[in-house]
């Protein structure tokens, strides 16, 4: 018997017959076409822009994830005040934060003097 690994032993995909391969080659290819189609079909739309934008805010976290769940929310717990299809921050606190936009981080303290030797 011989010693050490064989590399058909560990890979289960290597292990399957020729038709299982080509099955599942053929189901990947499907799902990535579809979700191909799918996002090829929805950019150009004002909704696929919303989602696009929606998800860039929530990943930089300025906005939550589901924005229209979060208004509801805050206008039922009195925060916001609708106003045709505007919302308002009621609170004065909220309206200056929200319109001084994010703070900056803070910048490292300055280096110290140069000294002469």
């Amino acid at each position: 018997m011989e010693a050490g690994l064989r590399v058909r032993d560990h890979v289960w995909l290597l292990a399957l017959g020729h038709w299982q391969q080509t099955l599942i080659s053929a189901a990947n290819g499907a799902v990535l076409g579809a979700a191909g189609f799918g996002v090829t079909m929805m950019a150009p739309s004002a909704w696929g822009r919303f989602v696009d934008v929606r998800v860039g805010f929530a990943a930089r976290r300025v906005l939550p994830l589901r924005l229209m769940t979060f208004l509801r929310d805050a206008y039922e717990r009195g925060v916001l005040r609708r106003t045709g299809p505007y919302y308002q921050f009621r609170h004065e606190l909220l309206q200056d934060q929200a319109a001084a936009g994010p703070t900056p981080p803070e910048s490292a303290p300055p280096a110290p003097p140069a000294t002469k030797p």
